[in-house]
């Protein structure tokens, strides 16, 4: 029995906090914590548990995300809908009807205040599959990294979320922790396909990444530059 368990999801979905949760669970409960990796040595055949994280605190309506998600899906062994308690009935129930309309059929984890029940344990938590690394989707996206001084918060996800909107530019992912003119404390940002969120930090990194498809990196530039407080 394999003591890895294979996190798949769109980009920001949570993965790396989902497997800390799940380390500092398994270490309270003493029991086993397994070894949560996010990818597969090239042209390896194993079998393993394999589950497919989705953040529900937004619905999605990217044909290519969905599409991306729904082949994560086929080859997993169980779905974690993160951030629950972040998620109102309405959205909740989107993501319910959006597995059942495409026929997914798998046992669901809804995690709830990044915690687990007492009693959970991973290994009852959907079954053993066999992966194959020459199956598994993938996504090709771009990464930008950008030097931030002390900015214009708003000016930065206006301008981000306006080439998204307006101009269909295919941003993926954001992540920064940045000095604001707007807020004492360093803010970091985080943004997905499908939703933007920002909130205290202790320290900021000065850094903007930028993962997406067909980026333009004058365009971003400008608006980085936009941005700065001068």
């Amino acid at each position: 029995m394999s003591n890895e368990v294979l996190l798949l999801g769109l980009p920001g979905c949570g993965q790396s906090r989902f497997a800390e949760a799940l380390r500092v669970h398994c270490q309270k409960q003493q029991v086993q914590s397994p070894i949560c990796i996010e990818s597969l040595e090239v042209g390896s055949q194993t079998k393993k548990r394999v589950w497919t994280l989705i953040d529900i605190r937004s619905e999605l309506h990217h044909d290519q995300a969905e599409n991306y998600l729904l082949a994560c899906l086929e080859q997993s062994s169980g779905v974690v809908f993160v951030f629950a308690e972040s998620a109102d009935l309405t959205t909740q129930a989107f993501w319910q009807n959006w597995l059942k309309r495409q026929g997914i059929d798998l046992p669901v984890l809804r995690w709830f205040s990044q915690t687990f029940a007492e009693n959970w344990h991973w290994q009852s938590f959907g079954d053993e599959v066999l992966v194959n690394q020459s199956e598994f989707p993938r996504l090709s996206l771009q990464s930008m990294e950008f030097e931030l001084g002390t900015i214009y918060l708003e000016h930065l996800l206006f301008g981000l979320d306006s080439i998204k909107q307006n101009l269909g530019a295919e941003i993926w992912r954001v992540k920064a922790s940045v000095q604001t003119q707007e807020y004492v404390n360093p803010v970091s940002i985080e943004g997905t396909i499908n939703r933007w969120d920002t909130y205290a930090v202790e320290q900021a990194s000065g850094k903007l990444t930028v993962l997406g498809a067909s980026l333009d990196k004058s365009l971003l530039t400008e608006i980085v530059e936009a941005s700065a407080l001068v």
